[in-house]
C-alpha cells in the first residue's frame, strides 16, 4: 500500500462509520438485548467496517498470501458472530452492515483506481 491507498483507507473507515451512524438514527432499529444502553443496532457499524477493511485488503493488495486471506476471513466471521452471540446485533444488522462495508469498499478501490 502506498500512501495514497493508506489516506482512502483512513478516509472510508471515517466516512463509512458516518453514513453507519446517519442511517441508525434514521432506521431507529432496536438491538436484540434492551440490556444494552446503547444506540440503535441497524445497520452493524462493526460488521461494517469489518467488511469494508477485508475487502478493502483485498481489492488493493495483490500479494497477500491464500493464508492471510483466510485468517481475514475468519477473523472477519468470528467477529460478526460475537456480536451475533451476545445479543449486540441481529443477523439482519450484520448483514446490512456488512453489505454497506463491501460496497464502501468497492468504491473506495475505485476511486483508488481513478486517482
Amino acid at each position: 500500500m502506498n500512501n495514497v491507498d493508506v489516506c482512502l483507507f483512513i478516509t472510508g473507515i471515517i466516512s463509512l462509520q458516518i453514513v453507519v451512524k446517519i442511517l441508525k438514527r434514521i432506521i431507529k432499529q432496536n438491538r436484540p438485548s434492551q440490556k444494552l444502553n446503547s444506540d440503535y443496532g441497524m445497520p452493524s457499524t462493526r460488521a461494517a467496517v469489518i467488511l469494508f477493511i477485508a475487502t478493502y485488503l483485498f481489492l488493493t493488495t495483490n500479494n497477500l498470501s491464500k493464508v492471510t486471506k483466510i485468517f481475514i476471513l475468519i477473523f472477519v466471521l468470528l467477529s460478526c458472530y460475537m456480536k451475533y452471540y451476545l445479543k449486540e446485533h441481529s443477523l439482519e444488522q450484520l448483514i446490512v452492515g456488512g453489505l454497506i462495508g463491501i460496497l464502501t469498499g468497492f468504491l473506495f478501490n475505485k476511486i483508488r483506481i481513478i486517482i
